[in-house]
């Protein structure tokens, strides 16, 4: 097969680290290269794996990409330093790896996990006339002026800023996973920026489906029986209400039929089962991440899986596992702002419950509506899985993505000059043509 481009994908997590932004980067490698596309991508050394003991290699191929593995300095789940130290020793590789790869490079995709390896893709740009696209999937400094990790109206900020404004405006494309993160984004861009495209993310067709209970491994494995499961699964960190659970379960711990269980790790995770052990808690389980050919059966033993994102992050993330809840047919709880991307999302498929502000009482109500009323619930399960096979697959992302490496690939001399935060640098590319944006 003839290939289509040459494409460096830049993304500090991948195969086999399969959590965050990981499992996303990883399917759409694959299909990249399936699709005729040659792969390369750069990554750091995988932190989250289900098989600690695993030896990774520096390099190999999995399903047709090369993978380039940098070693980090510090660790991605430490201290703040310790993870500032990571992401930027991994920057470095990175831009090393990436220049020594510029003639076989036609396209780079920079991510922004972590947020500044986008800076990489401008300097291609600059050096050696490489053309990107950035795919957002947090919107940096704010998360971080929010998390209180810097503060408001710092000289970091303002900095940051400017940083994050350069890499965006001096993309071919921008790809934004959520309407209201596209809003955020339009403000940044100016007039004669890049395109601002919606890509949502996605979970995998022929991978997640609907599992029967009789048939679930994981539902005996964990005694679950017939018991009704409200789980959350996935990274338990800074930005997630999780305490309201706990209430919930408190509240709900003389029904035996339910029980609440977390799936996974994160910076709360500690202090969530000190919490339920304080309280007492024997409606709570608390689960390891598990390996991702188990995904299908760990989702489908729910009988609602919970989404969250904390109030004021709408339009800086996008909880994308809501996606694989939907391709798993199970009904959504929703734990945020119903105008934030997931909550239209839910709304307008009506494949789950938006609860804002969300309390332990809250989310018992819900539950025990869930307890007398599971044929509502499952109706909502259904029209999950009817939507997301519309909108939201692994093939309709990639189609998208296609899309817009076509139009670069097709048109390499429209790459214009670095543009920064009140100041213009002028490249002279031969035969630039700066009607090839999108």
């Amino acid at each position: 097969m003839q290939s289509r481009g040459s494409l460096l994908l830049l993304c500090q997590h991948f195969y086999p680290e399969l959590v965050s932004t990981g499992l996303n980067m990883t399917e759409l490698a694959r299909e990249l290269a399936a699709r005729g596309w040659s792969v390369e991508v750069c990554c750091a050394r995988p932190e989250a794996v289900w098989d600690r003991h695993s030896q990774v290699p520096e390099s190999e191929v999995y399903h047709g990409v090369n993978i380039k593995r940098v070693r980090g300095v510090g660790a991605h789940r430490g201290s703040i330093w310790s993870r500032l130290l990571f992401a930027l020793s991994y920057m470095l590789g990175a831009a090393r790896y990436t220049v020594r790869q510029r003639k076989a490079t036609d396209t780079i995709i920079a991510t922004t996990n972590p947020p500044f390896i986008g800076l990489v893709a401008v300097v291609m740009r600059l050096l050696f006339h490489v053309p990107y696209i950035v795919v957002v999937h947090d919107v940096f400094p704010e998360i971080a002026v929010r998390l209180k990790l810097i503060r408001s109206g710092s000289w970091i900020e303002a900095a940051w800023r400017v940083l994050r404004n350069c890499v965006l405006r001096n993309s071919e494309c921008v790809v934004v996973i959520g309407r209201d993160m596209k809003n955020v984004i339009d403000k940044v861009l100016s007039d004669n920026g890049p395109s601002v495209e919606i890509i949502p993310n996605w979970s995998d067709e022929r991978t997640i489906r609907p599992v029967p209970r009789s048939e679930n491994p994981f539902v005996q494995e964990h005694g679950l029986g017939e018991r009704l499961v409200v789980q959350y699964s996935g990274n338990m960190g800074r930005t997630h209400n999780l305490e309201c659970l706990l209430d919930a379960a408190e509240m709900l711990q003389s029904d035996e039929r339910v029980v609440f269980q977390f799936v996974g790790d994160g910076a709360k995770r500690l202090n969530l089962e000190a919490l339920a052990s304080a309280k007492g808690l024997r409606n709570v389980q608390f689960l390891p991440y598990q390996p991702y050919e188990r995904l299908p059966y760990v989702l489908s033993a729910a009988h609602l899986a919970v989404v969250v994102l904390e109030s004021g992050f709408e339009g800086l993330s996008v909880p994308s596992k809501t996606y694989a809840v939907m391709a798993a047919g199970i009904p959504v709880l929703g734990l945020l702002a119903p105008m934030s991307e997931i909550g239209r999302t839910i709304e307008e498929n009506e494949c789950g419950v938006v609860i804002s502000d969300a309390t332990g009482a809250k989310v018992a109500a819900v539950v025990s509506e869930l307890t007398t009323n599971p044929g509502r619930f499952r109706e909502m399960g259904s029209n999950g899985r009817n939507a997301f096979l519309a909108k939201y697959s692994l093939a309709i992302a990639v189609e998208g993505y296609v899309g817009a490496l076509e139009k670069i690939v097709k048109h390499p001399e429209g790459c214009p000059g670095l543009r920064s935060q009140g100041y213009e640098h002028e490249i002279s590319v031969a035969h630039s043509d700066n009607t090839s944006r999108s």
